[in-house]
């Protein structure tokens, strides 16, 4: 597998050289080559070998609709927004797939490889060894390419210099691409770049000195000017509603009484499990975003793992319950410990990485608790866990009926 493996890592290499794409979605598609696969085989009973050809059609389909549906509008975009593109469709595949074909596995039966062959008492399986020549062939058919033939060579140059290859007449920038000039040189830069060099028209060099050496006095003295002093003995705030809603006014303090009556209330009024349940959801969704803008929007850090930390709650607090009967109000402290304990661990690493770097390692961090705790029989794998009934104490319990509906 690790020969299959480095195909997949160079296919992705390709993408990020010469597009300069994180490409999240890429072990999607392959899941979606081996759905194609599986579907030839179990319709119109063609081996794998056989579909092929028809495999890699229907991935370039999706790849030429991926690319002017998606990937082109986020070319010339931040990297962050680049990752926020490939991992939604990652995500919107994963979940697509899993929708229309289900979680269970799905296997072609008999095919032409198959079986396994002895090498000095070492058993090695016959399509894993058919696969492994076959990612050589590729591998060579692919060095080749990229180094004999034309195309190939516009390919290593665009990778190299992407402004180059595009003077050049090798690559075709989208129209974005023309923000890739220096903006001094736009929109009559150049003359005013001249003018303060000391050509005819900008003063000359006289006053050159003697402006260097005014200009960070200037620059200071506007900065300092700008800055309002700290009041002296009052908390600072910001203004308008904002200030509002942080100062302890009595409009704001009415307002906060009146909207804690009708939570309290909103229980009584609707006696129904679901209104409730989009309460709690709404409330529990709340804190999360109010968690994540604490690391986004404070720290400057986007984290797409944030899942991990709620989820190590959860587990906690269901296998507390399940295994040694305690109450889930000293689960829910026991979860917060642990989520508390696991993010130093994690963050201790994480937190040396900053922009996108940190979102990629945020990402990998998930997808590796995910596949962990899927495969972990002790909490549940894929099914996951339940928390039973206990009709006995339901306030203690967390169930707030007296009877399951």
């Amino acid at each position: 597998m690790g020969f299959v493996y480095a195909l997949i890592a160079a296919g992705l290499s390709l993408i990020f050289g010469l597009m300069e794409i994180v490409n999240f979605a890429h072990g999607e598609f392959l899941m979606l080559a081996m759905f194609s696969t599986y579907w030839a085989w179990a319709l119109w009973r063609l081996d794998p070998v056989l579909s092929l050809p028809l495999t890699a059609a229907v991935l370039f389909l999706l790849g030429f609709a991926t690319y002017h549906g998606l990937i082109r509008w986020v070319l010339g975009a931040p990297m962050l927004a680049q990752i926020f593109a490939t991992f939604g469709l990652a995500i919107f595949l994963r979940s697509a797939a899993q929708a229309i074909w289900g979680v269970d596995f799905h296997l072609v039966k008999d095919p032409l490889v198959q079986g396994r062959i002895s090498l000095g008492g070492l058993f090695i399986g016959l399509p894993q060894l058919v696969a492994s020549v076959g990612a050589l062939l590729a591998f060579v058919f692919l060095n080749w390419f990229i180094s004999r033939t034309e195309t190939g060579l516009a390919l290593q140059a665009t990778a190299q210099d992407r402004q180059a290859a595009s003077l050049m007449g090798i690559l075709r920038l989208p129209r974005r691409g023309r923000e890739l000039r220096p903006p001094g040189l736009c929109d009559g830069g150049a003359r005013r770049l001249r003018q303060r060099a000391g050509h005819p028209g900008g003063g000359g060099d006289r006053g050159g000195d003697r402006g260097a050496g005014r200009a960070p006095h200037r620059a200071g003295a506007q900065v300092r000017g700008r800055l309002r002093p700290l009041p002296a003995g009052r908390p600072l705030a910001a203004s308008g509603i904002v200030r509002a809603l942080l100062m302890p006014r009595p409009f704001a303090l009415a307002a906060g009484l009146v909207a804690l009556a009708l939570l309290l209330a909103f229980p009584l009024v609707f006696t129904l499990p679901y209104p409730r349940d989009v309460m709690i959801r709404i409330f529990l969704y709340a804190m999360l975003a109010t968690a994540w803008n604490v690391l986004a929007g404070y720290c400057g850090q986007i984290s797409l793992g944030h899942a991990v930390f709620f989820g190590t709650g959860a587990y906690t607090s269901t296998v507390l319950v399940k295994t040694l009967g305690l109450s889930p109000w000293a689960g829910m402290l026991a979860g917060a410990a642990l989520a508390v304990a696991l993010s130093q661990v994690i963050g201790y690493p994480v937190f040396r990485l900053r922009g996108h770097y940190f979102a990629i390692a945020t990402i990998a961090v998930g997808e590796i608790v995910q596949t962990l705790t899927i495969n972990w029989d002790w909490v549940g794998g894929a099914r996951g866990l339940f928390v039973p009934i206990d009709r006995t104490c339901s306030l203690l319990a967390f169930q707030f009926r007296d009877k399951q509906v």
